[in-house]
Formats: structure tokens, C-alpha cells, sequence
């Protein structure tokens, strides 16, 4: 097969996964729903553990970490998602987070520190928002506080920040501008 064969069939399966990625964010929205009801945490981690684990069964040794990589991204992208959800229903109760419309920048502090793949998980969150990172500061090798900047009166970005304090029990949303 030629360069350009094999690029249309990356194509296609592109537009599979498209297509699934999109059916997975519906089903998220109905988990949303569900754990809104019911009060359960949107992120469980012994939960997360098993799906990596399972859908990384019989995959080879070499593609191993590329894999769970993917499962990990997309579940990722899969709570924001349910954060997102979750935000929407809290601003039409009028529970959203106080002057954060308004706001250009929010920062988060973490009295224990933030390192590895909770450090990754905010700032990802972040990203995936259209936030901006403006300052990181570390204290002991670890992140103790956040600057990010950006439109906070969207949706998005207010499940961010809902999703980086709900995740991460010690962490004060402060200094909202």
C-alpha cells in the first residue's frame, strides 16, 4: 500500500472513531445525569483502574503504554465532559461559583501539593477549557498553586475549575478577578 492509500485508511478509521467518540460523550452526559441524582462523585478511581485494565488485556507488550495512554485521554476527556454537565445543572439551580462570569483569572491552591498525574489531569482540564496557564508554583517538588487566566463565563471553563477542586479534596479556588 501506497502513502496515500494508507492515509485513507487512517481516514476511515478516523471517522469510525469519531463517530464512537462521540456516542461515548452521550453515554457520559447519561453517567452525569445519573451521579447528579444520586450525589456520587463523577471521578472514581478504582474505576478508571479497571476499564485501563481491561481494555488493555491482550494488547501487545510494545503498544502497551500507547493504549492505556488512549483509554486513560479519553476518560479524561469523558469527566470534563460529565463536569460540564454537572456545571450546567448547578447554574440553573444558581449555584455556580460566585463571580466567575465576570472573571479573567482564577487562582487554585493545593495546601498538599500537586505532582504526577494529578498535576497532569489540571492542567489538561485547563487546556481542554481554553484556559491559560499563567503562573506555577512549586513548594517541595510540588505544584501549590495555579494561575490561569481566560473566559470563565463559559461552560467550560467553569467545569475546569469544578473538576480541579472536586478532584482534589485540598484545593481552595482563590483570588477570582
Amino acid at each position: 500500500m501506497g502513502l496515500e492509500e494508507i492515509r485513507q485508511e487512517i481516514d476511515k478509521v478516523d471517522g469510525r472513531l469519531k463517530e464512537l467518540f462521540l456516542q461515548r460523550l452521550t453515554l457520559s452526559a447519561q453517567v452525569a445525569e445519573a451521579k447528579r441524582r444520586t450525589g456520587g462523585p463523577v471521578y472514581v478511581e478504582e474505576r478508571e483502574l479497571e476499564v485501563i485494565a481491561s481494555r488493555s488485556e491482550g494488547v501487545d507488550e510494545e503498544l502497551l503504554p500507547e493504549c492505556r495512554e488512549f483509554f486513560l485521554h479519553m476518560m479524561r476527556i469523558g469527566r470534563l465532559y460529565q463536569y460540564a454537565r454537572l456545571e450546567e445543572a448547578r447554574a440553573a439551580q444558581g449555584k455556580s461559583e460566585e463571580g466567575l462570569g465576570r472573571a479573567k483569572k482564577a487562582v487554585l491552591r493545593f495546601p498538599g501539593g500537586l505532582s504526577g498525574d494529578r498535576l497532569a489531569v489540571c492542567l489538561a482540564a485547563a487546556r481542554m477549557a481554553g484556559l491559560m496557564v499563567e503562573r506555577l508554583s512549586f513548594a517541595d517538588g510540588k505544584a501549590s498553586e495555579i494561575c490561569l487566566s481566560g473566559d470563565f463565563s463559559k461552560q467550560l471553563a467553569r467545569a475546569a475549575l469544578l473538576q480541579i477542586t472536586e478532584e482534589n479534596g485540598d484545593a481552595q479556588l482563590e483570588n477570582v478577578e
